[in-house]
């Protein structure tokens, strides 16, 4: 590990603890944003997070947000749901919600639920229901938090149209060496970036109204309890705005059911109809009313635009010079792009499956 950064990492759980509590730091988790790590003491374990701040240009908002959202849900009655498990922020020694750097990098610190675990893929009924049942709830849970008490973290988000307009000027502008899977992208981008509006029409016709949404309910955000298997919360809550519900079920569902995960090979991408069938099984039984015919009506159009959304990003990423999502490689966003793109061509082969 690299001297420096091993002691931004030390330096900032310090802030947290005191300075004879602290005994381990270690990296937790594959987020493509924000740097995570466990820290454990004397006392109990907790998470530490350094807050992209390319990404999310006021971190500070961010953790006001996610202390919105915790407080809100621990304030809900646990009858409701009653193994639910609320995360909480923990204050710096001082009292404040974050710790700012020496280099202006802002650190938050939060709850560590022990016992837990998170998979990248889902590969079982029962699971893929409570991946359902988690989301279902949170929405549930949230449904009387007003979204004017959340600040916008990330303008633009969900909107497609602006992705697109953020690509088209990145195309023009950055001009890139085209490799054959550069071009199968290109590709895909112009034949269905018409063809991928009806949710956000509806959206905007007042056909569907927003709610609080999580933002990335991929599999790996939702924590399980690792004895019973039994899902018990949510878990990175950094992009928690108001939004669709459809956005959050259809970007659960294109990253559940496709057994090659987030980062398989694009040629083992795969739609599984049956995990999508218990996930919505979950997820309505979670929800409740808060759920509308139109919303059922509209769900494969999301899983699809989700698909398209998440490849543009990453493609877009790709060719303004992979400033946005961590990589190792550089062509690892054009092989995420390749992927999503995958999934949205093998989805529309299958067709509308949901009707």
């Amino acid at each position: 590990m690299d001297e420096e950064q091993e002691r931004q990492e030390w330096t900032a759980a310090l802030r947290f603890r005191e300075p004879d509590a602290v005994f381990s730091i270690a990296r937790l988790g594959e987020g493509n944003i924000n740097d995570t790590y466990l820290v454990e003491d004397s006392g109990c374990s907790f998470v530490l997070q350094r807050i992209n701040s390319h990404v999310f240009p006021r971190p500070e908002l961010v953790v006001e947000n996610f202390a919105t959202v915790t407080a809100h849900l621990a304030e809900r009655d646990r009858n409701l749901c009653p193994h639910w498990q609320d995360i909480r922020l923990i204050s710096t020694v001082d009292g404040r919600p974050f710790f700012r750097d020496g280099h202006g990098a802002v650190w938050r610190a939060q709850s560590y639920i022990d016992k837990t675990a998170t998979f990248s893929t889902i590969d079982t009924p029962g699971r893929a229901r409570q991946v359902g049942w988690a989301l279902g709830t949170f929405h549930h849970l949230l449904a009387d938090l007003p979204g004017a008490s959340l600040h916008e973290t990330l303008p633009g988000f969900h909107v497609l149209a602006a992705y697109l307009d953020h690509f088209d000027r990145v195309r023009h502008l950055r001009p890139i060496r085209q490799s054959l899977e550069l071009r199968h992208c290109l590709d895909i981008v112009e034949k269905y970036r018409t063809r991928m509006h009806s949710v956000r029409q509806a959206e905007v016709e007042r056909r569907l109204v927003p709610h609080i949404i999580h933002g990335d309910p991929k599999a790996a955000n939702i924590l399980f309890d690792r004895d019973s298997s039994r899902a018990l919360c949510l878990i990175d809550l950094d992009t928690v705005r108001p939004g669709l519900l459809l956005y959050d079920v259809g970007d659960c569902l294109r990253s559940c059911c496709n057994p090659a995960g987030e980062e398989g090979g694009p040629g083992a991408v795969r739609f599984e109809v049956d995990l999508a069938r218990e996930i919505l099984t979950g997820y309505y039984a979670g929800a409740g009313q808060l759920v509308t015919p139109l919303d059922k009506a509209l769900v494969f159009d999301a899983v699809c635009m989700l698909s398209f959304e998440l490849g543009l990003r990453f493609l877009t990423d790709y060719m303004d010079g992979n400033c946005y999502f961590k990589i190792v490689d550089e062509e690892d966003n054009l092989q995420r792009a390749l992927r999503q793109f995958h999934l949205l061509t093998a989805l529309l082969a299958i067709g509308d499956v949901f009707q």
